[in-house]
């Protein structure tokens, strides 16, 4: 086989290289899901990726409409305001940043109503989040953020992917709760919901946080503790998306809370309340 040939060869394998791993790049995918997408096996994509094969003619076509496509990597402008019909609502969009905080690209994917979040770890698989487009901002929800600021985890290790709420003020807890059921629009089963307790009545305490939150007394996990002579009861969120999401909320709102009174006013006053009953608690313990 002559030189000229040879050169052929390597340019088509460093051509399908390239363009592989740029559609992976561009549209989040994990290789195993454009094998998928192209119909090629994926030990022939595998080695195509790394410049060592040829994909047919079929394959190329899809990969290259593909290569073609949109980039979903997510690109957030500095406005997190969006005005509807006099409205003002959270675009939840430009709350995120562009890369996790393990520095992953973050990807998006939106149907008019929600939006679909997700980057593609290299040895954990992608990790999701599905959050409505747009956020009503009112004074509940400054009042529920004002809360969650005051006894949330707002400065987490960055190998903790969680988010938590714990109190041992049962309104409290139910105006977190609903909070990212009804504006969050996260489901119950995606909430986890436990306890901590220094005494044996399990099954009555199980009972009480059920009524409080309106959940099923299966789903609560009272555990032995004795942080306070009350019970601690917790809220919390394993996923690392909405993590990146409520730990960039405060930063990207700062100059809208301080420019609006009402919801300035909303914000502060649920700091104000968390304090005291925070203090409260402290005497008791």
């Amino acid at each position: 086989m002559n030189d000229r040939y040879v050169n052929i060869i390597k340019f088509f394998l460093f051509y399908m290289k390239y363009i592989i791993n740029k559609t992976l790049d561009k549209q989040g995918l994990s290789l195993q899901k454009l094998s998928y997408l192209i119909d090629a096996p994926f030990r022939t994509l595998q080695e195509a990726k790394n410049g060592n094969n040829y994909l047919n003619k079929l394959q190329i076509k899809k990969l290259i409409k593909l290569y073609k496509s949109k980039s979903l990597v997510i690109k957030p402008k500095d406005s997190a305001i969006k005005n509807i019909n006099g409205i003002k609502y959270l675009d939840v969009y430009n709350i995120f940043s562009t890369h996790s905080r393990t520095g992953f690209k973050i990807y998006s994917k939106t149907n008019g109503q929600n939006i679909l979040f997700w980057y593609q770890s290299k040895c954990r698989g992608a990790s999701e989040l599905l959050l409505p487009q747009y956020i009503l901002l009112d004074e509940k929800f400054f009042i529920s953020l004002g809360l969650s600021i005051g006894d949330g985890l707002n400065n987490p290790n960055i190998k903790n992917t969680h988010y938590n709420f714990v109190n041992t003020n049962l309104q409290l807890v139910r105006i977190i709760y609903d909070w990212l059921l009804d504006y969050i629009k996260f489901n119950k089963d995606k909430i986890q919901i436990f306890a901590f307790s220094n005494n044996n009545h399990t099954y009555s305490e199980k009972e009480l946080i059920s009524q409080a939150l309106n959940i099923d007394f299966n789903f609560i996990t009272i555990y032995k503790g004795f942080r306070n002579k009350k019970l601690d009861l917790v809220i919390q969120l394993s996923n690392p998306l909405f993590q990146c999401f409520y730990l960039n909320l405060l930063n990207k709102l700062k100059f809208f809370i301080l420019s609006n009174k009402e919801y300035r006013l909303a914000f502060i006053n649920s700091i104000s309340e968390w304090t005291l009953f925070w203090d409260s608690a402290v005497a008791e313990s």
